[in-house]
């Protein structure tokens, strides 16, 4: 319409669903196009041609570099393939390779035992037996402490081995049944005594020590004490000891982290627990004491 206006009632028309359309009487006019109207629309239209074209080339484009991309992995898994099986050739040749000389080693020795025992069997020069060294024989077990006491070696190293886990592997803070109270170590820690500790049978050396322990200004200071254990495998028939050394430190746990307060909780939660747990005091040697290097 030239003047966008109703022929009936005078008002203004209004653009819906492509047509002119009255508000007022609801008469609907066709949409007259003009010149202008033609070109903007054939310029919109070359628009939209042109972007349909851009996007066909893109997507061309991101396919064939993504072609590209996958012939280009798929030639390197061949590689990879091919580099796999040549690694699989050789390890079973060398394996084949070793297992030949396994063979021929077991061959070799199965065939020398025989001819030992047959030598020794025969005995063609009418003489006995040749006498195989005797081998000694580990005892485990509960074992007494005049036995331990035997092997000054073994204690030596026990009391080196506790003195180390007790002043270096301990936990460093003590915390007290109230969390407010931390008390941190001061690294000085002396023995106390040592007892034998009778569990699942099996002995175990318990030596105690005491740590001192102090709040960061120094207005409180505590005195813990913590045991620590080494186990007793065996011992000879010379009276030397087998152990592997390893200390395990006895935390207590009522309320208190890093070693007991007295000596009567220590015994009833550590070294007594249980019905078949049995401990007795044992005197560490003096010449033990004396050599020992304490802080």
């Amino acid at each position: 319409m030239a003047n966008n206006f109703c022929r009936n009632c005078g008002t203004p028309l209004a653009m819906i669903d492509g047509k002119y359309k009255c508000p007022n009487c609801g008469t609907e006019y066709a949409v007259d196009w003009g010149q202008e109207d033609v070109a903007r629309a054939e310029k919109e239209t070359e628009q939209e041609r042109n972007q349909a074209q851009l996007d066909r080339d893109l997507t061309l484009s991101l396919t064939r570099a993504q072609i590209a991309r996958q012939q280009q992995y798929n030639e390197m898994q061949r590689q990879r393939r091919k580099g796999y099986q040549i690694f699989e050739n050789m390890f079973v040749r060398l394996a084949v390779i070793l297992g030949g000389f396994f063979l021929l080693y077991v061959l070799f020795f199965v065939g020398l035992r025989i001819f030992s025992k047959s030598i020794k069997s025969t005995n063609l020069l009418g003489g006995t037996k040749s006498n195989t060294k005797q081998q000694l024989q580990v005892r485990s077990g509960v074992i007494e402490g005049k036995e331990i006491l035997k092997d000054e070696d073994f204690l030596e190293t026990a009391y080196d081995a506790n003195l180390y886990a007790v002043k270096y592997l301990v936990k460093q803070e003590a915390k007290l049944r109230d969390p407010e109270r931390i008390l941190t170590y001061t690294g000085h820690a002396s023995y106390e005594e040592a007892f034998l500790v009778y569990r699942f049978e099996r002995t175990e050396l318990t030596m105690v020590f005491a740590l001192d322990f102090s709040s960061e200004d120094g207005s409180e200071e505590k005195t813990l004490y913590v045991p620590v254990t080494i186990i007793v495998s065996g011992v000879d028939t010379e009276g030397k000891i087998y152990s592997d050394y390893e200390p395990d430190v006895y935390y207590g746990y009522a309320g208190l982290h890093g070693g007991f307060e007295d000596m009567d909780t220590l015994m009833s939660e550590c070294l007594s627990y249980g019905d078949d747990v049995k401990s007795e005091p044992f005197t560490m040697p003096e010449k033990i004491l004396s050599g020992a290097k304490q802080e």
